[in-house]
């Protein structure tokens, strides 16, 4: 896992950030009323790759509310894909596990991919997918 300082990105290719956050301008572009679990999942899953987060990093980074961020990594963390590194009464940080790493990669080349293809129906079905079979 990432030292201080590091990050979890193993390959020098497109900064995560910069791929999320135009993941979630084209998804506020597309008609989608309410996210589903799988994409909630994905972007949180997504905007760990770079760094460890706090629960609040998260949220700010995907757009979704602090509570749901919560709610999703105790699945996530029940599916082994992330891990809390620390923990207090006033903060959780969190990383990706080997196994979330492997899953959020694969996750990310299909999305950058999709996103530079411009096809919007090919980034909601990546997003929709199950990621975590």
């Amino acid at each position: 896992m990432a030292e201080k300082g590091e990050t979890n990105n193993p390959d020098n290719s497109l900064d995560s950030s910069i791929v999320l956050h135009l993941l979630l301008n084209r998804i506020s572009k597309l008609d989608i009323t309410k996210r589903t679990f799988n994409v909630i999942r994905a972007l949180i899953l997504f905007s760990l790759i770079e760094k460890n987060l706090t629960i609040n990093q998260i949220s700010r980074a995907t757009s979704i509310n602090w509570k749901s961020v919560e709610n999703h990594l105790t699945y996530l963390l029940g599916k082994g894909l992330v891990r809390e590194v620390h923990s207090s009464e006033y903060v959780r940080i969190v990383e990706l596990t080997d196994k979330g790493l492997e899953v959020a990669l694969k996750l990310k080349e299909r999305l950058t991919r999709s996103l530079i293809e411009n096809k919007d129906e090919a980034l909601f079905d990546v997003l929709n997918q199950n990621h975590l079979k």
